[in-house]
C-alpha cells in the first residue's frame, strides 16, 4: 500500500456503514481540501462559461474512488 493511502487512513480512521459522505466532507477527510485549484486563464474561463465544467463529473468518481481506496479493510 501507498503511503500516500496509508496517510489517509490514518486521517480518516475507522470507517462505519453510514451513508457515504459528500465529495466536500471526501476531500476534507482526505486532506484535498487544502490544495489550491489552478487558476484558469481569461479564454479558459470563458470556455468554461460556455460549455459547463466537462471534468467535474471525472474529480468527482476520482476523489470518490481514492476515499473508498483509503477507508477499505
Amino acid at each position: 500500500m501507498s503511503v500516500l493511502l496509508k496517510d489517509m487512513e490514518a486521517k480518516l480512521g475507522a470507517c462505519s456503514m453510514q451513508k457515504e459522505p459528500s465529495v466536500e466532507e471526501m476531500k476534507a477527510k482526505l486532506g484535498l481540501d487544502q490544495c489550491r485549484p489552478i487558476e484558469a486563464s481569461p479564454s479558459d474561463a470563458l470556455d468554461m462559461q460556455e460549455k459547463g465544467d466537462v471534468f467535474k463529473e471525472w474529480y468527482e468518481q476520482e476523489i470518490k474512488r481514492l476515499y473508498k481506496e483509503a477507508t477499505k479493510g
